[in-house]
């Protein structure tokens, strides 16, 4: 199982987690403080392409802001890559908007 993780503001990050299964399943964890709790577990495989948040999530410090996306995208054989669109806020370096972010590539 691969594994990649990604600082998205100065106190969130993501890990995306490959299963290895035959639909490419991939879960990521959207996390604040950094590498702690989790406040967002969305999956998506070649059968399953786009996950969206369904309502704002988060603590003091950082909002998940309700439409945060990600989305599989096959590229051929084996390969695919997992991205992010939509906006993070973080009280510390504010507004984070992202279209299209690369998060996990395989």
């Amino acid at each position: 199982m691969a594994s990649q993780t990604t600082q998205l503001t100065a106190n969130s990050n993501c890990t995306a987690v490959a299963s290895g299964d035959a639909n490419q399943s991939t879960q990521v964890r959207f996390m604040a403080p950094m590498n702690s709790t989790v406040w967002w577990m969305p999956t998506v495989s070649n059968a399953m392409v786009t996950q969206a948040l369904p309502n704002d999530v988060g603590n003091g410090q950082v909002t998940f802001v309700k439409g945060l996306a990600i989305n599989f995208n096959a590229m051929g054989g084996t390969a695919y890559n997992i991205t992010l669109s939509g906006q993070i806020i973080d009280k510390v370096s504010g507004t984070a908007t992202y279209s299209g972010l690369v998060i996990f590539s395989q």
